[in-house]
């Protein structure tokens, strides 16, 4: 799908938080080619055709690390060519990944792509940070894994970053801000905009947000599904979100009091395994990943150290703004479909405009696709230009 036309490069635009290292041109893709694209999915179908062509940016920027000390993360932006009007602006969150190669600047992605057949060809402009940890940003440690804060903070200034780099391509971008992301990525899309209404609410003000597949009740149904009904990647969950967070909260002094074999575990989580590579090579089920006395403390200790670090990144206790829809499968067991449920209780409850898009009987892989058709279409229907045509 790539286009021929300028490429551009652009350094220090900004200053602080968000400010621009580089950015430079990674991909063009002209607007019939991605328009052949999406009529050759047949999911896709109900997508308005095609309007623009996009350039893809590569991003280095500014943002803190866990002990807010100013740092670098990278991401890409996304922006449709040939406009007149100004654009929206969706923040986009990424899933789990454990590889470098896999975040959305990583070689071995297709984020770009996507993102021009889901948001950007249909008048979008779209950031994605790949979060602390992860793509360019310093090699000390591990990504901290669903932790809300970081995953906030990169993504925040992935936002300021890509109105730079919109500013510097002659791109004007609207008042209008989405917000969306799935898996990980929905629970980071929430972590977002709660950080954005608490800390920034006038600086960037959020139109509407779609987090989808989500483990917004992280500390109890996310983690009981995990330990008492593991699914394929429930072992890379679990490990993952144990490694990370000890970065964060200090939960053992060593891997091996964790894991039946913590070399294994470590080698694997050093960004350079796929996630199918960590898949195959961990043990299958979280009860062989961990020592039995740790396993049976987790499982059956309310109070456990992990459970109690996951309550402190659990995101459904608050009361948005602006609208939200949770976009979930209803047979999804990675993240249950009892995540979105419990979120839209509660704000409901607290007196927010939120409500739980279902597309059916649909597991974790299966609901990615219609998740994002049903993102881009309730995006659509909030454009000012949209409610002009009805």
């Amino acid at each position: 799908m790539s286009a021929c036309g300028p490429s551009h490069r652009f350094t220090e635009l900004g200053e602080g938080r968000g400010r621009v290292v580089l950015a430079e041109t990674v991909e063009r893709y002209a607007r019939a080619d991605i328009e052949t694209s999406r009529a050759r999915i047949p999911e896709l179908k109900d997508i308005p055709p095609i309007e623009h062509g996009v350039e893809c940016l590569e991003v280095t920027y500014e943002t803190v690390d866990l002990e807010e000390r100013p740092t670098l993360a990278s991401g890409i932006v996304c922006l449709p060519l040939d406009g007149k009007e100004a654009v929206p602006l969706i923040s986009y969150q990424h899933g789990t990944e454990v590889a470098d190669g896999a975040v959305p600047t990583g070689g071995d992605s297709d984020f770009a792509a996507f993102m021009a057949l889901f948001f950007s060809g249909g008048g979008y402009a779209v950031c994605a940070s790949d979060y602390l940890g992860l793509g360019a940003s310093e090699r000390k440690g591990i990504h901290p894994y669903l932790h809300a804060t970081s995953e906030a903070n990169a993504s925040i200034d992935m936002i300021r970053a890509a109105h730079h780099v919109a500013r510097a391509m002659g791109i004007p971008l609207s008042d209008r801000l989405y917000l969306t992301g799935y898996s990980q990525g929905g629970h980071a899309t929430m972590a977002l905009s709660k950080a954005l209404q608490a800390q920034h609410a006038e600086e960037l003000p959020v139109s509407a947000a779609m987090p989808m597949g989500g483990p917004y009740d992280l500390s109890r149904t996310s983690l009981d599904a995990v330990l008492r009904q593991p699914q394929l990647a429930s072992s890379l969950y679990l490990a993952y979100i144990l490694l990370g967070y000890n970065r964060v909260y200090d939960l053992f002094a060593s891997p091996s009091d964790v894991f039946r074999d913590a070399p294994l575990v470590e080698r694997l989580f050093d960004r350079t395994h796929g996630f199918e590579e960590v898949l195959e090579k961990l043990p299958a089920t979280p009860e062989a990943l961990l020592t039995p006395e740790y396993f049976a403390a987790l499982r059956d200790d309310p109070a456990h150290p992990l459970r109690r670090a996951a309550r402190e990144n659990d995101l459904y206790d608050w009361r948005p703004h602006e609208p939200v829809r949770l976009c979930h499968g209803e047979a999804d067991l990675d993240v249950p479909f009892q995540n979105a449920v419990i979120a839209e209780g509660r704000m409901k409850e607290l007196g927010a405009d939120v409500a739980i898009v279902s597309v059916g009987a649909l597991d974790h892989q299966n609901a990615v696709t219609p998740c994002h058709i049903e993102a881009r279409r309730w995006f659509d229907t909030l454009e000012p230009r949209a409610a002009g045509e009805r």
